[in-house]
């Protein structure tokens, strides 16, 4: 089941990272939510592409600093 997915789910790891630093949300083409604060769980979510491309900004830099972590299959998720 999880194979059909996992061209949708990628799970990637930063080592050095500090999580408080990591950026915590859901990024989509036409929705984001945006936890402001983990360790409360608060935080934003919506539509507006302000946003969206903020939140893009962000994962693309710890992306750029991550490589992939396992894979989103049966052996991986």
């Amino acid at each position: 089941m999880a194979r059909h997915r996992s061209h949708i789910v990628t799970a990637w790891g930063c080592q050095a990272a500090d999580p408080l630093e990591l950026p915590s949300g859901i990024w989509s083409p036409g929705w984001v939510l945006d936890r402001l604060d983990p360790e409360r769980s608060n935080g934003y979510c919506g539509s507006e592409p302000e946003r969206r491309l903020l939140m893009r900004e962000r994962l693309n830099e710890w992306i750029a600093r991550s490589s992939p972590a396992f894979p989103a299959t049966t052996l991986g998720l």
